[in-house]
């Protein structure tokens, strides 16, 4: 049996074709990722013992690194889960599906330097993070990193759980002097030239948190 999530790259496809072109970081919202079955046979066997007891912030985490072998007591399903997301397979359509999304980030006179770079699988690895959010536990809004070219969180909850205070809320800016505030403020070069005339998809941006005030709800799940 081979894990459902072997379709992801087809549904991120689908998904990205479907948004506006413009937008340098297209977010979207995926339902029934995973076979049902599967999906409750993951989250009855998820592994608790790897992520451990929350700290203070009410979250705790447990990373697989790339080419690090999964064999620490986890499920059979979750193994292949596991195997299924790191193939070369599911890698290569992913990067596929992603190729065009992350290639107009680039002004056009860049693009045909980069395009073989943002081409090349080799180019790319898949971290797999274990993560649990625990009762009172918030996260502020914030950018994300920009070495990251697809971010995706699969949710895992009990059946008929609902909670609309839970979940993620993503939020547009009111205006592109928001945008550049947000990452020149936490860019290292934020007082030089470089960081002026650089088109902002270039600029590196580390996670940092953004005033809520300057931003309003666009898509709430």
């Amino acid at each position: 049996m081979v894990s459902s999530i072997r379709s992801l790259p087809n549904k991120i496809d689908v998904a990205l074709r479907r948004l506006d072109s413009r937008l340098p970081y297209p977010r979207f919202i995926l339902d029934n990722v995973l076979d049902e079955n599967e999906y409750s046979t993951l989250l009855n066997t998820f592994p608790d013992h790897l992520v451990g007891d929350p700290g203070n912030d009410g979250f705790a985490n447990y990373t697989i690194r790339p080419n690090t072998d999964v064999t620490e007591g986890i499920s059979d399903e979750w193994k292949r889960f596991v195997q299924v997301l790191r193939s070369d397979t599911v890698k290569q359509g992913l990067v596929k599906a992603c190729f065009s999304s992350a290639y107009e980030r680039y002004p056009l006179l860049w693009r045909w330097i980069l395009r073989q770079r943002l081409q090349n699988v080799d180019n790319y690895e898949i971290n797999i993070a274990f993560s649990a959010n625990y009762a009172g536990r918030y996260l502020p809004p914030h950018t994300d990193n920009s070495y990251k070219v697809l971010a995706l969180v699969l949710y895992f909850a009990p059946p008929g759980y609902s909670n609309v205070e839970e979940g993620t809320r993503f939020f547009t800016p009111h205006s592109r002097a928001v945008v550049k505030q947000a990452i020149r403020r936490f860019n290292r070069l934020a007082d030089s030239r470089i960081t002026r005339y650089t088109p902002l998809a270039l600029q590196p941006m580390t996670s940092c948190s953004i005033h809520s005030g300057a931003l309003e709800t666009e898509e709430e799940q």
